[in-house]
């Protein structure tokens, strides 16, 4: 009789296992689909296996008993597999490898690169902290996903909502047609814009868009809105070449107005759903602010805002980081396209928000974008296998941007030195001041600035720009380094320093104003080309000529902001006559340029009169006496320098909340500021100058709300 204590134990433990009962049918998935669990289909091969492009290993295994019988056959689809894997990683590596290097294998087929483009346009680059990027290095999830690609679930929702940027009306193939021009017409417009070197965006590459724009005019369907939305911005830009060139259209009067092609590139950038990432959607808003921006008589903020809507788009898509890792489809071809697309960016973010005041959105530590290769534009296409830069010795247009894109990385430390709460000292103002020295002597010689009139016959009108354009950016960075030294008179080395550099750039600015305006006259030798001289790219002379005001005036207020106890003391020395006199005559030579632009440029109207006034008061003969009152008020408040401390709010050497740096000067990289820092707390003093009989006297205050109006 069994154990009743065991009993409740007879169902649980048993001495051997189960029978169990295999049956031995056929698979009905492939080995692949079994493995990745994905649904098949059971074709040979089946849909998944192809869309992976893996058919050869998709074949339906035997029964469990013929698995069994012939276990060799398993070890031989795992070899196979494994040689496949390791052929793709090699494969992967090659390609890396020939995009750091210059060396890329491709298939030639140009159907092929169009496909390689529209995938790689539609990449998103996601960085390390993006959930996205977590599933992406999880095998089992990324191999269940590829295999789903089909079920991409419903689409988001998007509201019907205006599109603050550029409006919300959308246009039609219809209304795009309607309004182009005859193809004679496109065919000069886009042609007189891609041979004004100085002024075309870098990353547009003719014979690229050449085939792009046959292929629009074959099959306007063919091409994306976004594309259609760089051709009119092109046409706006061509239609001021025309006009300066006289160069005849054959359409109507209205083929000439380009602010209807600015609406249209607005309108399609819409209809191509440009914040979606559409292909070409970067390039495209660039093109559109580009422009807006050599239109433009005085500076936009609407700009810089706009600005910075490209750059979050650019950083979605990866272009702040080198294309290789980003995707392995980018080909050779537009990863060197991203790199100019890219260094068009930096430029404009980092020299508009030094016109607004504002840190650059771009922070350099997180890019890792490499420079452009020193080529001509005919010395690659999309089936390059291979890029092989020219020598720094032709001054390609390419070659002045990469050596200005080497000025950007310094000009960055120096803005975050202008633009810091925490006043940066003089040690790191000399290293940085020692960068831009050592930039300006590395210079290509082809590159190298002189004179106009000492340029060789041969020198393009562009060359020539951009060796100004260079020489501009030099010295009004160095102004942006110095400018907050300009208030530290109390330490007497560091100010005479600061405004040792600050006037010696600003009269070689002037010097170059000067000389582009002598050579942009009738007769001139670029009087042809003076449509590049965009009204922007003068506000570095504008910032010259405020300094040079600014020195005038310390020349006789220095007493006032240096409660000393004689005025022989060092730090109240004065400018010699002879360089006072000098500074005097570089702004009476400026004062007629601001006033030909004043008749369509508010901004030079502007300067026009604070010039005006400035001159006035200058050869006023209450000037000198002026000055000995307030040498004489400063003696008095010898004993209470603190009260001295207090009527000047830059006495401990420390900027105001809101100054800030100058901008750089070059067509499409031009800034300016706000001007309310560049003088002293003068309330109260009565700046007498010759005026007409019964007018009153202008006073400085006057001169200097003058002033701030300009930059508001």
């Amino acid at each position: 009789m069994p154990d009743p204590g065991l009993s409740q134990f007879t169902t649980v433990f048993r001495a051997s296992e189960p029978r169990r009962i295999k049956r031995n049918r056929q698979p009905v998935s492939c080995t692949a689909c079994q493995k990745r669990k994905s649904r098949c289909d059971r074709r040979q091969p089946c849909a998944a296996c192809e869309k992976r492009g893996d058919a050869p290993s998709c074949h339906f295994g035997p029964t469990a008993s013929a698995a069994a019988a012939n276990p060799g056959q398993n070890r031989t689809e795992v070899q196979d597999r494994l040689s496949k894997l390791e052929a793709l990683v090699k494969q992967l590596a090659e390609e890396q490898t020939g995009a750091r290097h210059g060396v890329h294998v491709q298939d030639g087929h140009v159907d092929v690169h169009t496909s390689r483009a529209e995938d790689a346009a539609r990449l998103e680059y996601r960085g390390p902290t993006s959930w996205a990027s977590v599933v992406d290095n999880i095998h089992d999830i990324q191999s269940a996903l590829e295999a789903e690609d089909s079920d991409q679930g419903p689409e988001s929702d998007v509201l019907d909502v205006t599109d603050i940027l550029c409006g919300s009306s959308r246009t039609t193939m219809d209304e795009i047609l309607q309004v182009l021009p005859s193809r004679t017409d496109v065919d000069k417009l886009i042609s007189a814009y891609l041979n004004a070197k100085f002024m075309s965006i870098p990353f547009i590459h003719p014979g690229q868009f050449r085939r792009q724009y046959d292929k629009f005019w074959a099959d306007p369907t063919s091409i994306s809105m976004c594309w259609i939305s760089i051709l009119f911005s092109i046409m706006s830009c061509g239609i001021k070449i025309t006009l300066v060139k006289t160069i005849s259209l054959s359409s109507g009067p209205e083929s000439r107005d380009a602010s209807l092609y600015m609406n249209m590139a607005a309108k399609c950038l819409v209809t191509g759903q440009y914040l979606k990432g559409s292909p070409h959607s970067v390039e495209a808003l660039i093109a559109h602010v580009h422009s807006r921006h050599i239109h433009g008589q005085d500076s936009d903020a609407t700009l810089w805002t706009m600005f910075g809507t490209v750059v979050r788009m650019a950083q979605r898509h990866g272009y702040h980081r080198e294309a290789h890792k980003v995707s392995a489809k980018i080909s050779l071809f537009e990863a060197e396209m991203r790199r100019r697309v890219w260094f068009t960016i930096m430029s404009y973010d980092l020299l508009w928000s030094i016109q607004q005041g504002m840190p650059p959105m771009i922070h350099e530590d997180t890019c890792d974008t490499a420079l452009p290769l020193n080529m001509a534009d005919e010395d690659f296409d999309e089936n390059s296998m291979k890029l092989v830069p020219r020598p720094a010795t032709e001054p390609l247009p390419i070659l002045a941007y990469i050596t200005k894109y080497r000025l950007l990385h310094i000009l960055h430390p120096v803005v975050r030195h202008a633009l810091g709460i925490k006043r940066g000292t003089a040690a790191d103002a000399a290293a940085l001041g020692t960068a831009l020295d050592k930039w300006h002597e590395n210079v290509p010689a082809c590159l190298k600035y002189r004179p106009i009139r000492e340029s060789s016959f041969t020198d393009a009108s562009h060359t020539i720009y951009h060796r100004n354009m260079l020489e501009m950016t030099y010295h009004t960075s160095r102004c942006v380094l110095m400018r907050s030294f300009l208030s530290s008179r109390g330490q007497s080395g560091i100010y005479t320093h600061a405004l040792a550099i600050c006037r010696e750039s600003a009269l070689q600015l002037i010097a170059m104003q000067v000389d582009v305006y002598s050579e942009t006259q009738p007769g001139g030798r670029l009087y042809e080309d003076r449509f590049m001289v965009s009204s922007l790219s003068l506000f570095s002379f504008l910032i010259a000529a405020m300094i040079l005001v600014l020195e005038l005036h310390d020349y006789d207020q220095m007493p006032y902001v240096f409660p000393c106890a004689s005025p022989a003391c060092e730090c109240c020395q004065r400018a010699s006559q002879e360089e006072r006199a000098h500074c005097t005559q570089v702004l009476r030579s400026t004062q007629k340029m601001w006033e030909t632009r004043s008749d369509t440029s508010a901004d030079a109207a502007h300067v026009k009169r604070i010039l005006k006034a400035m001159l006035r008061c200058v050869d006023s003969p209450g000037w000198q006496s002026e000055s000995d009152t307030l040498c004489r008020t400063t003696h008095a408040q010898e004993e209470e320098p603190e009260k001295a401390s207090e009527r000047n709010p830059w006495s401990d050497g420390v900027l105001p909340t809101g100054s800030h740096g100058f901008p750089e000067g070059s067509v499409g990289f031009d800034a300016t500021l706000p001007m309310e820092s560049f003088f002293n707390d003068v309330e109260g003093l009565d700046w007498v100058g010759p005026h007409p009989p019964g007018a009153e006297p202008m006073k400085l205050p006057e001169i200097l709300t003058m002033t701030a109006e300009l930059y508001r």
